[in-house]
Formats: structure tokens, sequence, C-alpha cells
């Protein structure tokens, strides 16, 4: 009997090692599945599995079949349904994450890390998984802004003393039909204008100890004046300066009377930014109306745009939000990605470490892998 369950054992560790320890992208169908490490088939229908994610004081119940957490000592033990999870509504995820801390399901200011982990324990095509934390983008008008987001802002710089919502265009003119693809804008600048600055922002955890959510800070800033370029040591102005108690933010596009105002919101708690954010949808001037050093609108001719940042062959590059692998070979460079197939090389984080991502090199599928923000990609 011993020598059986001892070659019973044997027999079943090497079952353990043999375990994948990569990411996997296969094709199934029409569509594209990413099998995290540790998951052998693509059609896996649930997992129960613990998280390196600090519980709360309550066990929740799962909402909609999709997911239940129950805590397990110092972390917390998660049940996801495939099936149920995918036919949730864009941003159900992170809504769903929100409620979780604030229910005490997990502790505070882990819904970011539950979301993550959550979509890295089934097989799922990418987009869908994309879909479930971020229904951000055009199609609703609004960004979440997380620690994947960097922040480029760009500004005029006025002539001394001129103040700062003073035009800076004099006149404009456009030329061509409105049933024509070639239309002709010719604008003349203020004498006021001498140039514009580029400033970059991140999204950061708050310092500790007992921290909870995110400050955004200036990283760097540059100057374009008289056709030079001046690297500053911050911006001149740093417009996401909150209240203390703000610690989750949202960016939102808003058309007002033929203009847009880009508007950035804060709350202390992620639930609290989802009740208070929809105000902004229905009143323009509700900004104030979150209390002050919570709610930003910047200066019309100041514009921001949220990107993910990744490593390209070694270089950190910023993408637009919902960026492809494709978008940031082509930002390394090349102008023909499939041409790299044969020695590109993808690492994409999973429970906050890299691992590589195996996939068909005769195929084109990994070119069109959402990016999440935080991988590497090579190819030289």
């Amino acid at each position: 009997m011993v020598p059986a369950l001892l070659a019973l054992a044997l027999v079943t560790a090497g079952c353990a090692v043999r375990q994948p320890q990569t990411y996997r992208l296969v094709e199934q169908g029409k569509a594209s599945v990413l099998i995290p490490p540790g998951v052998v088939s693509p059609d896996l229908p649930r997992r129960v599995f613990t998280a390196d994610i600090p519980p709360g004081r309550s066990k929740c119940a799962a909402d909609q079949g999709a997911v239940e957490t129950r805590p397990r000592g110092k972390n917390v033990r998660l049940t996801v349904d495939r099936d149920a999870l995918i036919h949730q509504a864009p941003g159900w995820l992170s809504q769903w994450t929100a409620s979780a801390e604030s229910r005490d399901c997990v502790a505070a200011g882990q819904g970011l890390r539950l979301g993550s982990r959550i979509v890295e324990s089934l097989p799922l095509d990418p987009s869908a998984a994309y879909r479930l934390l971020y229904a951000s983008g055009a199609r609703t008008g609004y960004v979440d802004l997380g620690p994947e987001i960097r922040l480029q802002v760009n500004s005029p710089v006025l002539r001394e003393g001129t103040p700062a919502d003073a035009p800076i265009m004099e006149s404009s003119r456009v030329t061509g039909s409105s049933n024509s693809m070639n239309l002709t804008v010719e604008g003349k600048s203020s004498a006021n204008l001498l140039g514009f600055e580029t400033a970059w922002y991140a999204v950061r955890p708050k310092p500790m100890p007992n921290a909870i959510g995110y400050e955004i800070v200036p990283i760097s800033a540059e100057k374009h004046v008289g056709g030079t370029t001046e690297a500053e040591a911050g911006p001149v102005r740093n417009y996401f300066q909150f209240a203390p108690q703000a610690a989750f933010y949202r960016l939102f596009y808003k058309t007002d009377q033929g203009t847009t105002k880009i508007v950035i919101a804060g709350a202390a708690t992620r639930a609290e930014l989802d009740r208070a954010a929809p105000a902004l949808d229905s009143d323009p001037d509700a900004c104030r109306k979150f209390g002050a050093g919570m709610c930003v609108v910047l200066p019309q001719h100041v514009a921001a745009n949220p990107d993910v940042v990744v490593m390209v062959n070694g270089r950190e590059v910023t993408l637009p939000v919902g960026a492809s692998v494709r978008s940031a070979i082509q930002a390394g460079g090349e102008k023909d990605p499939p041409r790299v197939l044969a020695q590109l090389s993808v690492r994409r984080l999973y429970r906050g470490k890299l691992v590589p991502v195996e996939f068909d090199r005769t195929s084109q599928e990994i070119l069109g892998l959402i990016l999440f923000g935080g991988e590497e990609i090579s190819w030289q």
C-alpha cells in the first residue's frame, strides 16, 4: 500500500510541475482565448482559488452567479463562473469590486487588484476581459484613472501677464464643401501665445501606512517655445491638486454648447465615485457640487490624454487606452508588425509579475491582444 501511495504522490507531483506557467493565446472558433498560467484547458468553466487579497469582515454571496468571495485566513477565497462572468455588462466587474469594498467583502482599497485577479483566473477572450473591467472610452465618454494610466497634458505657454482663459487664436477660416473629405482650416494664433507645454502625470498609490487609493502626481514636463524644447522639473501649473480625501478618479469628456470640456472627478472610495459621477451626465455644472478639491474642469485650451504605459524593446512607450500589441510594435518603429512575429516576445502581468505569452507565430492573433498596461514587448 505504501509503495502505491508513493507512486500516486509522485504522479500527482509530476502533473503539478507540468501545469503551464505561461499565458497561452489560442484561437477557438472565431475568437481568441487567453489561457492563464496554472490552467490547462481553454474550456475551464469555473475556478475556485485563493487570491492574495486581504479580506474584509463580511462573507459576500455570489452576484448573478458570477463571483463569490469568502475569507480564508489572511487572503480571499474566490469562486468564479466563466459563463456568468462573460455575460455581464461592460464595466460590471469594476463596479462589482467597488461594491465588494463598500460591503466589506475585501479590505478597503483592494478592489482594483481583485478585478485583475478575477480576469486572470479563467480562459477569456482578451477583449471580453478588458470590457469587464473597463466600460470607459469614446463610447461612454469617460476613463477611469488607475495605476496603469499615464496622463499627458498639453497646455499653451502664454506671454507673462496674460489671463489663463485668454483666447489663443485671433481668427480662423474653414474652406471646402461640407460634402468634401478635404476641408482646410486656416488660423492665426494670438500674439500672447508663445508655444506649448507637455506634462506627464502618473497615478500612484498613496503613501503608506494605511493609505487607500491613489494620487495624481506630476513626473516630468517640457516646454516648446520658438522651435526649441526645454526640459522642466515639473509643469508650470499642476491641474490635479485634489483634496487629501480624494483617492479614486474618473476623467470625463463633456460636450456643452458645441465645446468639449475635460472634467476629472474624485471621490474617497470607488463606490462613492460610481454613485456621484452620473450627475455629470445630466448636469454640466455638477462638478462644483462634488465639494472643494474633489472635481476639476480643465481650461478650454488644455487637453488631457490618458495613456497606458508599456515597455517596447526596453524603452517606455505610452499608448492610447485600448491599444493593442500591433500599436505597440508600430510605436517601436516597425511599420509592418507581422514581419517581426518570428522574433516577437510578449510578457504580461499575472499576479503582479510578468510572465511570457505563448502564441502561434504563423497567426496574427497576437497583434490584436489588448494592452492593460505594464506589458513588455520586444523583437530585437
